[in-house]
């Protein structure tokens, strides 16, 4: 086995290695490696249960019977999948959008005057700068303040924004307890990282073990589906 390195997906979720058969013996030593353990191999490049690799068979405690499961028992709660998360996110986009022109209906005149000396100096070979400043400041000003207090009011207080909340889904730190208003507001902010290279950032979350996005990694949160209430009494 001279040369060969293995790598795991630990009960964490997370990948570990390269390491060696020594190294991965003291692991199931330690306990950190099981009999339903994935064990990827540098020689077949597959995925496998520790358990299917010869080499270690001697090494695993037996495997016990999975526990009985009472018909009553609530199913666990799973890592969300990619379509819920967009689902949710077009979701509260929408509301946030709606909100903000609800909120700023008070300055639709100046607003519209604003907008339309955009389309005008736009039209110039030379714009007015100063016209798309007045723009963009005034666009900013409305939006994030209340889109800062919608996802961070909202996850704080309930675990998740509107949109999630519908389909069953909540923000958790990845050890499982609940955010605080500090670590909601680093997510906030990282979403923006997320956002710029043209959502690159949101599409970690098909290739993440945790299914975590660029800010859920930033923030250490997962996002996760609450299970269906059971219909036995």
């Amino acid at each position: 086995m001279k040369g060969v390195t293995y790598r795991i997906i630990a009960g964490d979720g997370r990948e570990y290695g390269p390491a060696s058969i020594d190294e991965l013996r003291g692991w199931i030593l330690d306990g950190r490696v099981g009999p339903s353990t994935l064990v990827w191999e540098s020689e077949d490049g597959q995925w496998l249960g520790a358990a299917l690799r010869p080499e270690l068979q001697w090494d695993l405690p037996a495997m016990e019977a999975p526990p009985v499961r009472s018909v009553h028992e609530e199913p666990r709660a799973q890592l969300a999948p990619f379509p819920f998360r967009a689902a949710a996110f077009l979701f509260d986009g929408m509301l946030g959008l709606l909100i903000v022109s609800l909120v700023s209906l008070p300055w639709g005149r100046e607003w519209n005057e604003l907008q339309n000396a955009v389309m005008e100096t736009a039209r110039k070979p030379v714009p007015d700068l100063g016209i798309v400043l007045r723009f963009y400041a005034m666009m900013v000003s409305f939006h994030l303040p209340v889109l800062l207090l919608y996802h961070v009011g909202f996850n704080t207080s309930f675990g998740a924004t509107p949109g999630k909340l519908l389909l069953g889904l909540r923000i958790v730190r990845c050890d499982g307890s609940r955010l605080t208003f500090s670590r909601a507001l680093v997510r906030f902010a990282a979403e923006a990282l997320s956002i710029m290279p043209l959502g690159a950032g949101f599409l970690l979350v098909l290739t993440n073990p945790l299914r975590q996005a660029l800010h859920d990694l930033i923030a250490d949160t997962q996002v996760i589906r609450l299970p269906r209430p059971s219909l036995v009494a």
